[in-house]
C-alpha cells in the first residue's frame, strides 16, 4: 500500500511540475507540452497584448454572467454567451467584467437580450423559466445589449467575430482556447478564470467539436468545468484573435471515451447572418 502511495504521490508531483512549468513556458515549444508550432501559437495568447502592448490583460474582455455562465465582451455594450445561460433563468443575468473584484462599477445591468431563433425551434425569449424546447447546440447562441458601456479602463479592445467561413477540412486539428469563469468562487476563494487548450476535431452544421490538445491538456486533465458555458473559444489567425464559438458543453469521461466540448460556431451562415444583423442593428463595433 505505500508503495502505491508513494507511486501516485511521485506521479502527482511530476504532474504538478511539468504543468507549472509549461504554464510558464508561454510562447517556448518544450517537448513536455507537445512541441511543434501548434503549442508555441496557442500559448503565445495566454497573455496577448492590447493596445498600449500591455501583456498582462489575461482576456479581461471574457465577463461572468449572474446566471453562473460566462460570455464575452464583443464591443462596449455587448456580450455574447449561450442561449441556455439565458433562457432557463427566471431573472435577465447581470454581468460583472471583474468577477475577482465585484463592485458596483464593474457590474453591467442587461437592457436587452437576444437568443438565437433556432436554438430552441422556435423564438425564444430570455428568463423565460425552464427549458422551452430541445436545444440546438450548434445554434446555442444570445447576444446582451449593457444599459450602459463598459469604459476602456475596464475591458481592452476584444476579440471579433470571424466573418468568413473555412471548409471544415481545413478546422480540423486547428487549436482553440477555452476561457470562462466557474460556477461556484467560494468553493476556490475567489472568481477563478479557466483557460484552457483544445483542439478542433469535428465541425458539422454549426457544431465545433473540440477535444484536449497538446500534453498540457493532457496533464491538466479536463477541458471544460461548470460555469464556463458561454464562454469563448478562441483562435489566433492572421495575427489577430477570434472567438469562433461560443461554449454550449462539454464532457469529462473515462479514458475510453475520450473528453470533448462542443461550441456553437460564430461562423456557421445561420449563426453569422444573425450575430452580423445585431451587430449592424446595435452598432456592435
Amino acid at each position: 500500500m505505500n508503495y502505491i502511495v508513494q507511486a501516485v504521490s511521485a506521479a502527482w508531483v511530476t504532474r504538478s511540475i511539468t504543468a507549472a512549468v509549461c504554464a510558464l513556458a508561454l510562447s517556448v515549444a518544450l517537448p513536455a507540452c507537445g512541441g511543434g508550432r501548434p503549442d508555441r501559437v496557442t500559448w503565445s495568447m495566454i497573455f496577448h497584448a492590447d493596445a498600449e502592448g500591455n501583456r498582462d490583460v489575461m482576456h479581461r474582455e471574457v465577463v461572468r454572467l449572474s446566471t453562473g455562465c460566462s460570455g464575452t465582451l464583443i464591443g462596449p455594450r455587448h456580450v455574447l454567451t449561450a442561449a441556455h445561460c439565458v433562457a432557463h433563468s427566471a431573472l435577465i443575468p447581470t454581468v460583472s467584467v471583474d468577477p475577482r473584484g465585484e463592485t458596483a462599477d464593474t457590474r453591467f445591468t442587461v437592457a436587452r437580450c437576444h437568443i438565437h431563433p433556432l436554438a430552441y425551434g422556435e423564438p425564444t425569449a430570455c428568463a423565460d423559466g425552464p427549458s422551452p424546447g430541445e436545444l440546438d447546440r450548434g445554434h446555442d447562441l444570445a447576444l446582451l445589449e449593457l444599459h450602459d458601456a463598459v469604459p476602456p479602463r475596464l475591458g481592452h479592445a476584444t476579440p471579433v467575430l470571424l466573418g468568413a467561413n473555412d471548409a471544415p477540412e481545413n478546422w480540423v486539428d486547428r487549436p482553440v482556447q477555452l476561457v470562462g469563469w466557474n460556477r461556484w468562487p467560494a468553493r476556490y476563494g475567489e472568481a477563478h478564470r479557466y483557460q484552457g487548450w483544445n483542439q478542433v476535431s469535428n465541425l458539422d452544421d454549426g457544431l465545433l467539436t473540440t477535444r484536449p490538445s497538446g500534453r498540457v491538456a493532457q496533464l491538466m486533465g479536463y477541458t471544460t468545468r461548470s460555469g464556463n458555458s458561454g464562454g469563448p473559444a478562441l483562435a489566433r489567425l492572421g495575427g489577430r484573435v477570434w472567438v469562433v464559438g461560443v461554449l454550449s458543453g462539454g464532457s469529462g469521461v473515462d479514458a475510453d471515451e475520450p473528453r470533448f466540448s462542443v461550441y456553437a460556431s460564430t461562423f456557421h451562415p445561420d449563426n453569422a447572418a444573425w450575430l452580423r444583423r445585431l451587430v449592424e442593428l446595435n452598432e456592435v463595433h
